[in-house]
């Protein structure tokens, strides 16, 4: 599911919300991981702290039935075609270990939230380390189906045009065969131009969603441990897919808008 996707399917409030605390608890973590920074923030450590805390805890409030929707484009995705290609099997893989991470983000949110009596701090620290093991997951679906999607994408845009459609008009009378091979020409090549010009737009596209997944990908194995980062190479991380998401969100939303327009 691309960021745009998630966008129309949980609603502005609900995704839009979710990426600006994102962002906020980015810049929290930044300034917590950088001494300079740390030394000249008007609000203290301690403060600071909490700030990341609870805008964590926020989101995964906001994210709370979202498991559901990864589970139900899972069943949408396999069921779609049959049968499946290497790229539909990641993308189903991709959104069912999303729901599973989000399932157990969901089960611990008592616990994060400080309740009594759910499963207690060493059960859940457990399951949130799977929960990251499942996104970690996930996210290499998604960089492996991007990869393939790049890969035919620069594939079908570099077959040239065949200029096969202009074998009718020539069979017409020599006076006029002349300016209709030229109309056809000029048609063929403007409809080369457009298709050019989509074709980049998409592979701009994907190439944003594939950097997306792939520098996210630190912050599921920086918190297991996998790699030895600087806490604040993961706070700049976070900031970076947070803003070019959102980037992603508001160019989709601007294409819907050109496109509701030009039908207008």
């Amino acid at each position: 599911m691309s960021t745009y996707e998630q966008f129309t399917e949980f609603g502005v409030d609900s995704f839009g919300l979710e990426r600006t605390l994102r962002l906020l608890q980015s810049l929290a973590h930044i300034t917590l991981s950088t001494p300079s920074l740390l030394l000249s923030s008007p609000i203290l450590p301690s403060g600071l702290q909490t700030l990341r805390s609870s805008l964590n805890l926020s989101r995964r409030t906001i994210r709370t039935f979202r498991f559901l929707a990864c589970f139900s484009s899972a069943q949408s995705l396999y069921s779609a075609s049959a049968p499946l290609s290497l790229e539909a099997w990641l993308d189903v893989t991709k959104m069912t270990l999303l729901g599973l991470y989000g399932l157990l983000e969901t089960v611990t949110l008592p616990d994060l939230a400080g309740a009594e009596g759910f499963f207690g701090d060493e059960v859940a620290a457990r399951l949130n380390a799977e929960a990251q093991r499942f996104w970690l997951l996930a996210l290499v679906c998604g960089v492996l189906a991007g990869l393939l999607r790049l890969f035919a994408l620069e594939a079908y845009v570099g077959v040239p045009a065949t200029g096969a459609g202009f074998s009718a008009d020539e069979k017409k009378g020599k006076g006029g065969k002349k300016v209709v091979k030229e109309k056809g020409e000029k048609d063929e090549k403007e409809k080369e131009l457009a298709a050019k010009s989509a074709g980049g737009e998409k592979k701009r596209a994907l190439l944003r969603k594939l950097a997306v997944e792939a520098v996210d990908i630190c912050l599921p194995a920086a918190a297991l441990g996998w790699v030895d980062v600087d806490p604040s190479v993961v706070g700049w991380a976070m900031l970076f897919t947070t803003v070019v998401s959102m980037y992603d969100v508001w160019d989709g939303v601007g294409a819907t808008m050109r496109l509701k327009a030009a039908k207008a």
